[in-house]
């Protein structure tokens, strides 16, 4: 028997804050649903909290915890304070409530509200839920009107002070200028308007320099040594077109279209609120003028593509070195399309990643032919590999934990009988009874972390049946000459290693690494590594020397390269085909 878990779920907005409403406070509403729960006879509780997230927003970090939690079998009962701490747009939480927990075998109670998703008499909770997401259009109403008051009135809507400026200490919208930021600034303007740098030139500079980009400036943290210094093109055109540095305040650039997706659109610059010289400026309003005219006439041109791009891997292609999906491109000289790293084409950041998609397809076809034939020959020791036959393992595993939970629960209730008939000491029931819910609590937290495990690779393993079976019934024709629909059926991405290098000679050094969707890389399955030529021919020997004498013209057909390639690649390896006759 699983004890599944209590999930105690608070959440608490900003706009209930600047609202006055401390009564749902998430300190207020632990203390509610602790209590609830041991009045109730709850046990294992687990909190989920989500501070400072609106009820409209459904992506909230311990709220899809809680999801994934219940997804996977370890919930049993979710309770909250009143539904409108679950959600306030009725729709969707009328759908978590009354169809997706449910299928999970999950109860969900709201104190307050009197709701309880086992019983029948639930009929006002649906005019409820529309009443919280009234409540939320009214708080959003509301917050708007102040925002656009104070926009009229030439009041600063934004959170923090753009790049260039920082906020006047003891206040909240006054800025003043940030000596340090505002320096980048000028140069970028500079470099732009009278240098006559391209925004791409300008961003390579800066890197170069080392000078730390805005988001680092403004203390947030980077994943990589490189990244600090990692400025885009985007970022200073950007900039370029901030009238703030002119000391200007503009209200009204955009607008959310719906409280609820909080999509914004962009409103016209004609419509913007401007309000002139409310705080310092970084440069001249002329230098200002000439940066906005050049960017609305670049002097580079684009002209449009001449070439269809053949290609079946698009969007699929990530360079190893920076993680990052690589560009397409076409070859005039040879009609061909190839893929090559962004950071390395633009800015020189990266080693030199680039391949071309005959070779992708070549390579793909070899890979997808070796893991059918593996697959046909031996598709138990693949499932193996890729972790399916493990399931029943961990099955029974987790039946027997559960087994020995009821084995405990046995003696416990044996235990008490024992004291009952006063066969036991008061000392003797402590030190047992102590031991075997010790022991009880330990295996039920093995028995969770098994359970989730079972109903994770549960889930993957439709997809993963779906995906060999697929694999398995293709035609020779269909993996030799792969198709679109094919690649986008089969392929989650391919990561793409260091350049090696063209030539049949340089064929399968380079690292591919095709990820199939719900299988994983090819490679980690069955064995697609780089073979040197001497391994090729050696593989192949004992079944040449088989049908007959020594001959190098059915060493290169067994291998499947043209005699003066291989000659060639022997070579650079220091051998010759007379090397393997001494082996014969």
């Amino acid at each position: 028997m699983i004890d599944k878990i209590t999930a105690l779920y608070a959440r608490f907005s900003r706009d209930e804050k600047q609202d006055g409403i401390e009564s749902v406070s998430i300190a207020n509403q632990r203390h509610l649903l602790q209590e609830y729960a041991d009045n109730n006879g709850y046990t294992n509780c687990r909190f989920y909290t989500d501070d400072g997230y609106t009820g409209t927003n459904f992506d909230r970090p311990d709220f899809q915890r809680m999801l994934e939690d219940a997804e996977n079998g370890l919930i049993g009962t979710i309770i909250v304070k009143d539904m409108s701490r679950f959600g306030r747009n009725y729709i969707l939480v009328g759908q978590y409530v009354e169809l997706i927990l449910p299928e999970y075998g999950v109860r969900v109670i709201g104190i307050d509200d009197n709701y309880d998703s086992n019983r029948n008499d639930n009929d006002l909770f649906a005019f409820e839920n529309i009443l919280n997401e009234m409540y939320t259009a009214d708080i959003s109403k509301k917050v708007t009107m102040v925002k656009r008051a104070k926009a009229e009135n030439g009041g600063r809507l934004k959170t923090h002070p753009i790049y260039g400026y920082k906020t006047v200490k003891g206040t909240i919208d006054d800025w003043e200028i940030d000596e340090e930021a505002a320096e980048v600034v000028r140069l970028i303007f500079d470099m732009y308007v009278n240098k006559n740098m391209s925004t791409l030139k300008i961003s390579r500079y800066l890197r170069s320099q080392k000078i730390e980009t805005s988001h680092v400036h403004f203390g947030y943290s980077c994943q990589n040594e490189a990244e600090p210094y990692k400025w885009s093109v985007c970022t200073i055109r950007r900039m370029l077109s901030y009238q703030e540095y002119c000391g200007d305040t503009i209200n009204g650039k955009t607008k959310t279209i719906n409280y609820k997706t909080k999509e914004r659109c962009i409103i016209p610059k004609k419509e913007w609120k401007i309000f002139k010289d409310t705080h310092p400026a970084i440069i001249s309003r002329e230098l200002f003028e000439k940066a906005q005219k050049k960017l609305q006439n670049p002097t580079q041109t684009f002209s449009p593509r001449k070439h269809f791009y053949d290609t079946l891997f698009h969007k699929k292609c990530i360079c190893s070195e920076c993680g990052k999906r690589m560009r397409m491109n076409f070859r005039t000289d040879s009609k061909e399309v190839y893929f090559q790293c962004y950071d390395r084409y633009v800015y020189n950041n990266c080693k030199s990643h680039n391949i071309r998609e005959s070779y992708l397809r070549k390579m793909f076809s070899i890979q997808l032919k070796k893991l059918h034939n593996e697959l046909i020959s031996d598709e138990k020791q693949i499932l193996k590999k890729i972790g399916i036959l493990e399931l029943s393992d961990i099955q029974t595993e987790l039946n027997s934990k559960i087994k020995r939970i009821e084995e405990i629960q046995k003696l416990i209730k044996a235990l008490f009988e024992s004291k009952y008939n006063g066969e036991v000491t008061e000392n003797d029931f402590k030190i047992l009874s102590k031991k075997y819910f010790d022991k009880r609590e330990e295996i039920q937290k093995s028995v969770n972390l098994l359970t989730a495990e079972v109903n994770k690779r549960s889930k993957k393993i439709k997809g993963t049946i779906e995906t060999i079976n697929y694999v398995k019934n293709l035609s020779e024709n269909e993996m030799t000459t792969p198709t679109q629909e094919l690649c986008d059926k089969l392929i989650e991405k391919i990561i793409i290693g260091e350049f090696c290098g063209f030539g049949e000679i340089n064929f399968g050094k380079q690292q591919v690494d095709i990820y199939l969707y719900d299988i994983g890389k090819i490679g980690d399955i069955v064995d697609v590594a780089y073979k040197t030529y001497e391994e090729r021919v050696k593989a192949v020997l004992p079944e040449v020397i088989k049908s007959g004498k020594f001959s190098v013209k059915k060493i290169c057909e067994a291998v499947g390269i043209e005699q003066h390639i291989l000659r060639d690649g022997l070579k650079r390896e220091g051998l010759t085909f007379k090397d393997f006759k001494k082996i014969d």
